[in-house]
């Protein structure tokens, strides 16, 4: 049996700087933002190898069967704790052939860049561009002025009467982005031959991607259609307000907000993928000039699947 433990401390510190207009004065004047975000980040590891069967057992169809477990422990200030496991074997049928298989799980911690103060990153102002908003989706965009015959789309943004608002910030409800991953395969070495190979089976979850969702996003992905708000009448300023958080104005907004895009940076990154590796390598040996190793590599995507949001 063999086995490593370990510890790290990293020392994260990120220093944003901001200019923005304060809008001030006869010319204009600007502001600067900085502030300082540091974190330190504790780790715990260990990992066990444990040769449960070898060779001098002499079982039929099992020449090694080892067993190996590992997790990792970290501990973010800023984000809470997290612990990873994973585990995996490697079955030696016979001298040549083994058979592999390990599951894992994976933590990342959201940007430091969100955890920054509201007039670093963030912002609000008029939403520019042009949306056009499915009706099917969004069945009250028929209430908004000019789109009362729509069937298909409501056209809002820049160009058309019905304009509207964006705030550009973090979601308070982000959460660390998380993985599974799993693969089975095996390793071909004959004895009497000069050459290896591997195929691999693998399925990866990835779930919680931070970014900030567009427009085309909010409105197409259902986890993301609640990101939109509608004001068939035009938004209050208490309603404006409210949406804005407090976030620092840097566009002049419309005479009316009729809808309101929220584009905070969230969870919003999904993937599910699986797929084949396949690698191998031969080697050729000459009586002259040496040996030559040929080999190649293979990714085949069988499923490649995107979507945005909790349940999109």
């Amino acid at each position: 049996v063999r086995g490593a433990v370990g510890a790290e401390l990293v020392k994260y510190t990120v220093i944003p700087e901001t200019i923005r207009s304060n809008n001030l004065g006869l010319t204009n004047s600007a502001q600067i933002f900085r502030g300082d975000i540091e974190q330190d980040v504790e780790s715990y590891f260990a990992e066990i190898l444990i040769p449960i069967i070898g060779p001098a057992q002499g079982l039929p169809g099992i020449n090694s069967f080892d067993l190996n477990i590992s997790v990792r422990r970290d501990d973010y200030p800023l984000f809470g704790s997290t612990t990873n496991p994973k585990v995996g074997f490697d079955w030696e049928v016979l001298e040549g052939l083994k058979l592999r298989a390990s599951f894992s799980e994976s933590f990342v911690a959201p940007p430091m860049s969100t955890t920054a103060d509201q007039y670093t990153f963030s912002q609000h102002g008029a939403s520019g561009g042009r949306l056009s908003i499915p009706i099917a989706f969004y069945p009250e965009a028929r209430q908004l002025p000019g789109c009362e015959n729509e069937t298909v789309f409501c056209v809002v943004g820049t160009g058309t009467p019905r304009l509207g608002m964006r705030r550009l910030g973090t979601d308070p409800n982000m959460e660390p982005q998380t993985g599974k991953s799993w693969s089975v395969g095996f390793d071909l070495a004959p004895t009497d031959l000069p050459g290896r190979l591997s195929v691999t089976y693998f399925e990866n979850q990835f779930r919680g991607g931070v970014t900030s969702g567009n427009n085309n996003m909010i409105v197409n992905a259902p986890g993301e259609r609640h990101k939109l708000t509608l004001f068939p009448n035009g938004a209050t300023q208490a309603q404006i307000n409210a949406l804005a958080r407090g976030n620092p104005l840097t566009s002049e907004l419309p005479p009316t907000v009729y809808f309101f895009a929220n584009n905070d940076m969230a969870n919003v990154v999904n993937l599910d993928i699986s797929g084949w590796d396949v690698q191998g390598d031969y080697t050729i040996d000459t009586s002259g000039i040496g040996s030559f190793r040929l080999g190649g590599a293979v990714t085949y995507f069988d499923s490649f699947d995107q979507f945005f949001g909790k349940g999109g």
